[in-house]
């Protein structure tokens, strides 16, 4: 699988390591590369910029701290070695660094003038401070409010970048850089300069592993798909899926582990892990963690308005705002539809886990006809429940339920197998809780 990877526009410690060699020669090899650009970057930008440090160096491409001479601001630069890069990418290189230049946009760097010879090409950009994302939410995860301002930063961003039709392809926690302003979160995303390829096989390492956790299954190469902004906005759900949760969406211990769960395993719903989370924005994350990009939003302006929307009802004191997600999206193909007007329903429900609490049973029927919303209602019911700490086991109906009608008890059985089996004290406990009933029940 291939990506597109690019580095965090900040200084980091000093590491370089090459796939498929061995690690006693990375580091010479660093060093060898370091005093190429060295004096590249003398010969290039030496009457403009001071070199104060190299982050990275390898044959295609550096990522250097420098200070502007004139103004004594610092910068960030990216250097791309054009003879290592394949023919038809320098031109979309060059494109791309003007481009960069166009933009103008709160939650992304200043781009200045880049600077090419026939051997080089070097991207110049205004230096951002911050923490990044990856190290904010190490303690603990953002609050809801914190990260719906991230999230409004990220896509303001990224709606930015999709408007002069540039990728940013290398969307993770560690290219997000978080400052308080006014009391508010706010995000700046970094590395925007084009990027060249780099596989994700070979070597395993933290970083590779980290990418892997927010890459789209096409640009992974798991699903036959053009890559688009789609792609950036996937990427952009894993990242909200972090920052709401402390945890990447899909996790594993090896990097085809994980891009195989991208392509095969639902996203967990936010709710579904115990958190008190809005259900308008977990069915936001949902829709960016589709796997078929169509079914995604397809624009991020989409995803700013509604995140805005959630944010307003929630400073008006809505607990649980009525958003119709995916509302203000332009759509290409049908896709499950928003979980709304259920206001009443899920009052009754509510009053009746209740009772559940209390130790009074009850019985709900949900009736509707086919299509009505039966099943998602009762995956909410069973998320609210599990929220508040009630056991919740399932049962269904099948076409035999004429000939052997206890069939729909099957489910719940082997739910209470599977919870003692796990938990031996638990069949003691329901034995002694059912006292008489127990030889009838079994």
């Amino acid at each position: 699988p291939q990506r597109a990877t690019g580095r965090a526009e900040r200084p980091v410690e000093r590491r370089f390591s090459m796939p498929n060699s061995p690690s006693t020669e990375s580091g010479i090899a660093f060093l060898d590369f370091e005093k190429q650009w060295e004096a590249a970057l003398a010969e290039a930008l030496g009457d403009r910029y001071r070199c104060d440090s190299i982050t990275r160096a390898n044959n295609a491409s550096l990522l250097a701290l420098a200070t502007d001479r004139s103004t004594q601001q610092r910068v960030i630069v990216k250097g791309f070695n054009l003879q290592a890069v394949p023919a038809g990418m320098t031109l979309r290189l060059q494109q791309k660094a003007v481009l960069l230049q166009e933009i103008s946009c709160n939650n992304l760097p200043e781009y200045l003038a880049p600077v090419t010879d026939p051997a080089r090409l070097f991207l110049i950009a205004r230096y951002v401070p911050g923490e990044r994302l990856s190290e904010w939410t190490k303690e603990n995860p953002l609050s809801v409010l914190e990260a719906l301002s991230v999230g409004r930063s990220l896509f303001s961003a990224l709606n930015a970048l999709h408007e002069r039709d540039i990728l940013h392809g290398d969307l993770k926690p560690e290219n997000i850089l978080l400052n308080k302003s006014d009391g508010q979160t706010i995000a700046t995303l970094v590395d925007i300069g084009p990027s060249l390829q780099t596989c994700l096989e070979g070597a395993q390492s933290e970083e590779t592993l980290s990418t892997a956790w927010y890459l789209s299954p096409e640009q992974a190469g798991s699903i036959d798909h053009d890559l688009g902004p789609f792609s950036d906005l996937y990427a952009a759900g894993a990242v909200l899926f972090l920052a709401l949760s402390g945890r990447p969406p899909f996790e594993g211990d090896s990097v085809g582990e994980i891009l195989f769960a991208h392509m095969t395993a639902p996203a967990p719903e936010l709710r579904a892990l115990g958190l008190e989370i809005p259900r308008a924005l977990d069915e936001l994350v949902q829709r960016l963690l589709r796997k078929d990009p169509r079914d995604r939003y397809q624009s991020a302006k989409a995803v700013q308005a509604d995140l805005e929307a959630i944010q307003a009802a929630l400073e008006r004191g809505e607990c649980d705002p009525k958003v119709v997600i995916g509302g203000h999206d332009v759509r290409c193909s049908l896709t499950e539809p928003a979980f709304v007007a259920r206001t009443r329903e899920l009052e009754t429900i509510d009053r009746m886990i209740a009772r559940t609490q209390e130790g009074h049973g009850g019985l709900v029927i949900v009736e509707a006809e086919s299509g009505g919303g039966k099943s998602r209602l009762l995956a909410e019911i069973a998320r609210q429940a599990a929220q508040r700490g009630v056991w919740v086991l399932r049962g269904e109906k099948s076409n035999d339920v004429g000939h052997r009608p206890l069939q729909i008890l099957d489910g719940v059985i082997e739910g209470l197998a599977s919870a003692t089996r796990a938990n031996p004290r638990l069949t003691e406990s329901l034995r002694s809780a059912l006292g008489s009933e127990h030889a009838a029940l079994a």
